[in-house]
């Protein structure tokens, strides 16, 4: 009988931790300090650039309509975030909400455009490269969308 008790408490502490890891890794972030604006063929990209001492490699994450919680990345796309700057990989959080799907075509705001932007930026910065990707993108897949017309 002390077990079945013991568990949803046990299960109430584990949960009650990972809100509270979520909320404290956003905070740790400093998302408000790292807002950027990248510069497109079709305007300006609101994004997110947090880099990391030593520097290595970098990735764009670009996140759509459903990571977003009104102005900043949902919890389970700052964990990734967090992952990866452990890691030693720099993230460029890219908002892509106005590019994806129909808008994008409505407005002519292709997606290859701003992760074109997005890469530029990264190279701006002094990273090479070889050494950046897009999250969820084969090297191939992104070479063939963000070549230069």
């Amino acid at each position: 009988m002390s077990n079945s008790l013991s568990f949803p408490l046990l299960l109430r502490r584990f949960v009650a931790e990972d809100a509270t890891t979520a909320n404290r890794t956003g905070a740790e972030l400093d998302l408000p300090g790292s807002r950027i604006c990248i510069e497109t063929d079709r305007g300006l990209v609101t994004a997110f650039y947090i880099d990391t001492k030593p520097r290595h490699d970098a990735i764009v994450i670009p996140l759509g309509a459903g990571n977003w919680n009104g102005g900043a990345p949902t919890p389970e796309s700052m964990r990734h975030v967090r992952l990866l700057l452990d890691s030693g990989v720099t993230v460029l959080i890219v908002d892509v909400r106005w590019y994806e799907g129909w808008r994008g075509r409505l407005l002519g705001r292709p997606y290859d455009a701003v992760l074109r932007g997005a890469l530029d930026y990264l190279a701006a910065r002094g990273h090479d490269q070889t050494d950046c990707t897009v999250d969820g993108w084969s090297k191939a897949a992104q070479a063939t969308a963000c070549a230069r017309p």
